[in-house]
């Protein structure tokens, strides 16, 4: 059901950009402002004023493009409801505390009669509970769901025309009488640059780019990617100076293709290949998100040949659209990074009206990958940079880091003897000692060696930094501890300039500029900074930390102090041995939920062609079983935490049995058995699965599931249309047989 509302929502949404494409309705295509100032006219959340993602931000601009409008909010009907709720609730306590009641407050926001909403596809990361505890790293995911979307220009303000009393007044035909407004202009915070700030910062960008750009072509502007050189006309051949600059970061998009930077496929411009095609409309939407934020005009010169290449890539690969789309938003946030300290907000924004919220003048959000965003850290060779502070120097140990002996004393073999400098055996900060060392020791000697690092002695003004790359074919087993030295590699190693440096800047430029001959650094990658490692994370970063496991060390998470505390409470409730049961049962749901049938059917180990069909017909049962578990557990509040839970798991256990009874009883089931042997298949997979079926030692919790199960409703008319059915056919087929 989830692939079929996925492949839904992507279709309806490039039918309707190819639509408004063919129409000429391109939300980029605008003529020079001349006001001063750039004003946000990208799609905004109008509760939050939130920027939406890339995706979706494209999408929901063209339909601000078919509507003619530059209002950028967008609402759901439930965001309205909400709004009217908190209106009401603070009408009550305004009457309660005898105070005077704003008109507005009393207004109702609606949907106009017969508009239609937008469908967008929208996804966040799950990482806590219904009851706000986080949840373990493996038990994290991304949820989505399609919300459709309403306009501004959809909706509307209800004004109820009410007695002195504040009652609503009826008309004749019983209907309450009111009178509808639109809601109230948009007005956008705007960034406060002047035409002649603009050019100065899109110039400084060409600039700190480092691109090769010629103003010696005649009529044509181009980035040739054998020479890797941007080809412009001068600026005296544009009628504005702001067109120039247009035109140049559309360039400088392609620019950032070079194998050297995003590497990304820039062939096929003379013979007119559709890699070409896609690769401009990449450009076309990057180099329009850096002119809304500078406030350029975006209106190069040969669109109309260009649209109509886009069109039939659109029509050839739906998906095409959200890739050219996230594409974009990597372009620009590597183009904004020469000059971030532009991309922020200039200025307040204006006061908002009293007691209405929805209408309020939003303050403009930071762009994604903008404004905030860390710098790249600055590598540091200066040797007087390197150099630790006067009070080490003054001990004669400059430029030496320093651990502490806790377990033992240095004793041959006892600390790694390659860099060792000094021992200091009367050092008081640990019971042995301390041991000084002329570099870092990576973390996984550290563990090694059980050695304690001094930061605040070496902490100076520089840090090392180790890369370490994920191995390409490291299991994906949910069983599988990360082995650091068979399953990473290091990579690269440096010292950066520690003021302002964070694990996230270091990833950011890993990610965008990665050395030459290095790849992007990517999920699953780990990043070591002053002995700290951590995993990089689809979001965020996850902590590890090293633990000698046989005759290595492995990789294990770091929970924090909240979640260490809630699994071992949830630990002492059940039983040691019995909880790692029940954990172990959750990892596997969980790594099934995030599989596809296909590919979890081709795992090595999960089937083989020697098996029975009867083992394929359990091997489905059990994923079957982990669909959608995620999103039940969440729903019932149910984690690592809730091994006791007994009616939570029921709940959820129940709500399967129905979903695949369902299936089977109105003949959408992949299963080719019958309803009895496909009954005892499900209880035999709930028994299985179920996590506290395990944990709870219940032979015949699944036998309950299904009795539960088969009590609902929906269920008991299914079986009861497929008796009547299954009476009816049965005379006629002896009939039949008797005539024969």
């Amino acid at each position: 059901m989830a692939e079929t509302e996925k492949f839904d929502i992507y279709e309806r949404t490039t039918n309707k950009i190819v639509e408004l494409m063919e129409a000429g309705k391109l939300p980029w295509q605008k003529s020079w402002d001349s006001n001063v100032g750039a004003a946000l006219v990208m799609p905004i959340n109008g509760k939050t004023n939130r920027g939406y993602n890339a995706v979706n931000s494209a999408y929901l601009s063209f339909v601000m493009a078919e509507k003619e409008s530059e209002d950028p909010r967008f609402f759901s009907a439930g965001v309205l409801r909400a709004q009217n709720m908190e209106f009401f609730q603070r009408v009550q306590k305004l009457r309660d505390e005898e105070k005077p009641i704003h008109p507005e407050l009393l207004w109702e926001y609606r949907i106009k009669k017969g508009a239609k909403a937008t469908p967008v596809l929208q996804k966040w990361k799950v990482v806590e509970d219904k009851r706000g505890n986080p949840l373990p790293e493996s038990e994290q995911y991304w949820a989505r769901k399609v919300t459709p979307l309403f306009h501004a220009s959809d909706c509307i303000r209800r004004e109820y025309e009410r007695d002195q009393e504040g009652n609503i007044l009826f008309g004749e035909d019983g209907k309450p009488k009111y009178t509808d407004h639109p809601l109230k202009a948009f007005v956008p915070k705007t960034k406060g640059y002047t035409h002649e700030e603009q050019y100065e910062i899109a110039e400084a960008i060409l600039a700190a780019s480092g691109a090769k750009i010629a103003n010696t072509s005649a009529g044509r502007a181009f980035y040739s990617p054998g020479r890797d050189e941007i080809h412009l006309p001068p600026k005296a051949a544009f009628k504005e100076l702001g067109d120039y600059y247009a035109v140049a970061l559309h360039e400088l998009a392609h620019w950032t293709g070079h194998k050297s930077r995003l590497n990304r496929p820039l062939e096929g411009r003379e013979k007119n290949l559709p890699s070409y095609a896609k690769e401009e409309l990449r450009a076309e939407l990057a180099s329009t998100f850096l002119a809304l934020d500078l406030g350029l005009p975006m209106n190069p010169t040969n669109h109309a040949a260009y649209v109509q290449s886009w069109v039939q890539e659109l029509k050839n690969d739906k998906m095409e659209i959200f890739k050219a789309a996230s594409d974009a938003r990597k372009i620009a946030k590597y183009i904004e990074a020469f000059m971030p300290e532009h991309f922020r907000e200039k200025g307040d924004a204006p006061a908002t009206a009293e007691g209405v919220v929805v209408d309020a003048t939003p303050v403009t959000p930071e762009k994604e990958g903008t404004g905030s965003a860390p710098a790249f850290p600055t590598l540091v060779t200066d040797e007087k940079i390197l150099a630790l502070p006067p009070e080490a120097q003054a001990k004669g140990t400059a430029r030496l880091y320093k651990y502490y002996l806790d377990h033992r004393p240095a004793d041959a073999g006892a600390v790694p003897r390659e860099g060792l400098y000094f021992v200091d055996g009367e050092d008081k900060g640990a019971k042995f000692g301390a041991v000084y060392y002329e570099q870092q020791l990576p973390a996984s000697v550290q563990t090694q060696y059980e050695l304690r690092p001094d930061y605040n002695y070496f902490a100076n003004k520089s840090a090392h930094v180790t890369i370490y790359f994920r191995k390409e074919k490291q299991p994906d087993a949910p069983s599988h501890t990360p082995s650091f030295g068979t399953d990473y590699e290091p990579v690269a190693t440096a010292n950066y300039l520690r003021e302002g440096l964070t694990i996230e800047a270091v990833y950011r430029q890993w990610k965008e500029q990665p050395p030459e001959g290095k790849r992007p650094i990517g999920i699953g990658d780990l990043i070591e900074m002053d002995g700290e490692i951590v995993r990089a994370e689809d979001i965020g970063f996850q902590r590890q930390k090293l633990v000698p496991y046989k005759d290595g060390l492995v990789l294990v998470e770091v929970p924090d102090a909240q979640t260490e505390k809630l699994t071992k409470a949830a630990e002492e409730a059940v039983g040691k041995e019995s909880y790692q049961v029940y954990a172990e049962k959750l990892r596997q749901n969980f790594y099934r939920a995030g599989q596809n049938l296909v590919a979890y059917i081709k795992h090595p180990g999960t089937f083989q062609q020697t098996d029975s069909p009867m083992e394929m017909q359990r091997l489905m049962m059990d994923f079957a079983y982990s669909q959608g578990f995620r999103e039940r557990a969440f729903r019932e509040g149910l984690s690592s935490y809730t091994p006791t839970d007994q009616k939570g798991w029921q709940n959820a256990d129940v709500c399967v049995a129905v979903r695949e009874l369902t299936a089977k009883l109105q003949g959408n089931s992949f299963h080719d058995t019958t309803v009895p042997e496909f009954k005892n298949l499900l209880v035999a997979s709930i028994q299985r699965n179920s996590p506290y079926a395990v944990i709870s030692q219940d032979r015949c919790y699944g036998r309950r599931v299904l009795q539960e199960a088969e009590k609902t409703p929906s269920i008991r008319m299914l079986q009861e249309a497929q008796k009547k059915a299954s009476s009816q056919e049965r005379p006629r087929e002896a009939a039949v047989a008797y005539g024969r």
